[in-house]
């Protein structure tokens, strides 16, 4: 079934009935209906209509003697373009090449050959050429395109391009007003679509969709395969696009502190000369809180303040940059250390380096995102009021409902009284007690320099 395409049909048969109009070039996407608009135009006239096929220059032109109705042991393109001389000796012919640059591609003396025969031999012949292809690179470079050899003497350069609404609505006249619009919603005017439409709005979707042989969400990939040499390396392009950050990019700041403590012991970080744009996170070990963050561009250094304590370092590289919540994106780098000790001893990092004492791993960028401070901070209450006993038992014994903490009457069964002692030094862990003790009391680790 053949409908619309009144202003392409129309463009078409003006070219062919002027006689100094002798090329003309029809492009657009795959499925779009370039075939079916020329095979409908040519239907009837004298027309050789021959279909391009990447493949060998051999076999093209046997694929090219079959269109014309030839039969030679031995071809070549010029004695079979003499055979269309002939014809058009005779009477007007028309030459339709459709995926034109299979034909090039086949044998890159094809192009100038047709090219003289057109220009040359049968200028005032009524042959006319229509070169048609769905490949848009190609058909630029080779047909209509400022650099191409044809671009001189074309007379006609369409782009065919989806039905509108009106037109494609001759494929669905019985739907009402809704389920139109719903069909060309799902077709985009695109006649390959169409024409697999189903008898309900369900089923043309499962139709299109679903079903393999039908499945138009597989055009784009297709149109893809056609346009670009290696379609592997450019999956790998979208892809890296796909998960691109959300927000737009933000000029890269200058080396320096973001944030730090007023106070602290030095951390100094260094980028290589020959690394990229880092940004650097000190974490709490424990809360996983960013204490202090900094920004250094390759070759440059920074000097970080933190409360002495356990830390994590992470960092991030990259080029394009959207910010501290998103950072690089997904094409950065990241890596985070194991846990160390700030104290005394002052550190020198080397950006995404491991050295004696840290050692790295790979993580996310989602990992560089802030964190929460989950940590519990007890608040203290003062009770001066409690009167003690001013005398004990000797070796203040236990006695059932009496604290031998307070001194005070307690209800509930007889315990032990619990003193708990933090000590935050590696070897004291793992702290017991804390559940149950009437008194927590921190000792300060002046060795070391741990005690938070």
């Amino acid at each position: 079934m053949f409908v619309g395409r009144a202003k392409e049909t129309a463009a078409l048969n003006n070219f062919y009935v002027k006689a100094r109009e002798r090329v003309a070039c029809v492009y657009g996407r795959t499925g779009i209906g370039k075939t079916t608009l020329l095979r409908d135009f040519s239907k009837d006239k004298k027309t050789i209509y021959f279909t391009a096929y990447a493949t060998t220059d051999e076999a093209e032109l046997e694929l090219f003697a079959a269109a014309i109705g030839v039969k030679k042991l031995v071809l070549s393109l010029e004695g079979l373009l003499d055979e269309i001389s002939e014809i058009g000796r005779r009477e007007p012919i028309l030459l339709i090449m459709d995926h034109y640059p299979n034909f090039v591609k086949a044998n890159a003396k094809y192009d100038k050959i047709l090219h003289e025969y057109v220009t040359e031999k049968w200028v005032r012949m009524p042959i006319k050429l229509i070169l048609c292809g769905d490949s848009y690179l190609s058909m630029e470079k080779k047909v209509y395109g400022k650099k191409a050899l044809w671009k001189d003497v074309l007379s006609l350069v369409m782009e065919v391009e989806p039905m509108h609404f009106f037109d494609a609505k001759q494929f669905f006249p019985a739907a009402s007003a809704e389920d139109a619009l719903m069909y060309y919603g799902m077709t985009g005017g695109i006649p390959h679509a169409l024409c697999h439409l189903a008898d309900d709005i369900r089923g043309s979707m499962e139709r299109l969709f679903l079903q393999d042989e039908d499945n138009v969400s597989l055009l784009p990939e297709k149109t893809l395969s056609i346009e670009l040499r290696e379609l592997s390396y450019y999956n790998r392009m979208l892809e890296g696009y796909r998960v691109l950050p959300e927000s737009a990019s933000q000029p890269l700041p200058k080396t320096g502190v973001m944030t730090q403590a007023k106070k602290g012991r030095s951390v100094n970080v260094k980028a290589a000369k020959d690394g990229r744009n880092t940004y650097v996170q000190m974490r709490d070990a424990d809360t996983g809180v960013i204490q202090a963050e900094a920004f250094l561009e390759p070759g440059k250094n920074v000097t970080i303040k933190v409360p002495e304590g356990v830390y994590v370092v992470q960092y991030a590289s990259g080029s394009t940059w959207y910010g501290t919540l998103e950072t690089f994106g997904p094409l950065g780098s990241y890596s985070a250390s194991d846990e160390f000790i700030v104290s005394k001893n002052k550190w020198n990092l080397v950006a995404e380096e491991e050295q004696k004492g840290i050692t790295l791993h790979p993580i996310t960028a989602a990992d560089m995102a802030p964190t929460e401070d989950k940590s519990i901070h007890v608040v203290g209450v003062l009770e001066p009021q409690i009167e003690l006993r001013e005398d004990y038992p000797e070796n203040n014994p236990v006695i059932d409902g009496i604290s031998s903490t307070t001194g005070l009457p307690v209800s509930g069964e007889a315990y032990t009284p619990v003193v708990m002692v933090l000590d935050n030094a590696e070897d004291a862990y793992p702290h017991w007690g804390v559940a149950d003790a009437d008194i927590i009391f921190q000792v300060p680790n002046a060795g070391s320099g741990a005690t938070k």
